[in-house]
């Protein structure tokens, strides 16, 4: 009797954690569909007058995704998975496309599915899932620091960290930390018994393969946010912004978008929160316009690696 109070109850959490989701992510999409609304005629007109240059910097967003492959295939590598970096980055193009699936979890939940398509247990694709997700967000992290804070806390205590010096070193000792940290973690759990974190984590990964997967991650939001910067200026003629300010808004609005759980791939709340905080340095009208710009090129990048990495699949059957 017990028992089946202990399920209903589980149960009962689930099923109010799922309603919390779609209740957050329904008020972001609402929100944002309703600043786009009112906001409808005073969203300029894009222009694709140079278009040879627009598909060059598509080219350079799509290719940028492939940091992430390559930053998995190290994990892995790290792990002794025997694998090239072909069928590695094939695996993983073809399982991130799930996370255009309801619940952000999509591409989780097909790598652990098809794990066994790479000859790695569950266990291991958990330990990769979860170390692949801290470097995301420790990459955002420290990509958010060269923001001017200012934009965020109005309070003249934090009026000292838009020193750009400052924000260096603050950057090497954040990057320092995650690296130390995740060393430290998985050296722990890999003893640990209990949960069988001892199967999850395994102590493998040496400090320089720890350094290249973290900036791997950094340089992935750096770029990807340079290139949607250039984007922007070709196509709504506006450039009166900083670039680290932009970094820094679109890695704390993608942040936002991976860690609130319900959202797939961050859909609506990524575009709200973009369009927020954007707004501080940039009229209403060009945040929206670039937010719907930033999700378009997303979508399609990981659309066009999703179709690569398809026939890369069959080929690599034959």
């Amino acid at each position: 009797m017990l028992k089946l109070q202990k399920i209903s109850w589980s149960c009962f959490v689930k099923k109010i954690f799922i309603l919390f989701k779609f209740f957050l992510v329904s008020i972001c999409i609402y929100f944002f569909y309703k600043l786009t609304v009112e906001n409808l005629n005073t969203l300029p007109i894009l222009n694709f007058s140079n278009t040879l240059y627009l598909i060059l910097l598509t080219s350079l967003f799509t290719l940028n995704s492939l940091l992430l492959s390559l930053a998995w295939h190290a994990i892995l590598k790290a792990s002794n998975v025997k694998s090239i970096y072909i069928k590695n980055a094939t695996f993983y193009h073809l399982t991130q496309f799930g996370k255009y699936f309801p619940g952000n979890v999509g591409q989780y939940i097909s790598r652990a599915y098809y794990s066994n398509t790479v000859n790695i247990s569950v266990f291991k694709m958990i330990n990769f899932i979860i170390l692949e997700s801290y470097w995301l967000i420790c990459a955002a992290v420290l990509s958010s620091l060269f923001i001017d804070f200012s934009i965020i806390f109005d309070n003249y205590l934090f009026v000292p960290l838009n020193n750009f010096y400052l924000k260096v070193v603050l950057f090497f000792a954040f990057f320092c930390f995650f690296v130390c940290f995740v060393r430290l973690l998985i050296k722990t759990l890999s003893k640990k018994n209990i949960f069988s974190f001892n199967k999850i984590f395994n102590d493998q990964l040496s400090i320089k393969t720890i350094f290249f997967i973290t900036f791997n991650y950094f340089f992935y939001f750096v770029i990807s946010s340079f290139i949607l910067m250039l984007f922007i200026v070709e196509t709504l003629n506006y450039s009166n912004f900083s670039f680290f300010n932009f970094l820094g808004i679109v890695s704390i609005s993608w942040l936002l978008g991976f860690i609130i759980p319900g959202a797939p791939a961050g859909l609506g709340v990524r575009e709200y929160s973009l369009v927020l905080m954007l707004s501080t340095i940039m009229p209403i009208s060009i945040s929206i316009s670039c937010s719907i710009i930033y999700r378009l090129l997303s979508l399609l990048s990981d659309l066009i690696l999703f179709c690569c990495a398809f026939i890369s699949k069959k080929c690599l059957k034959n």
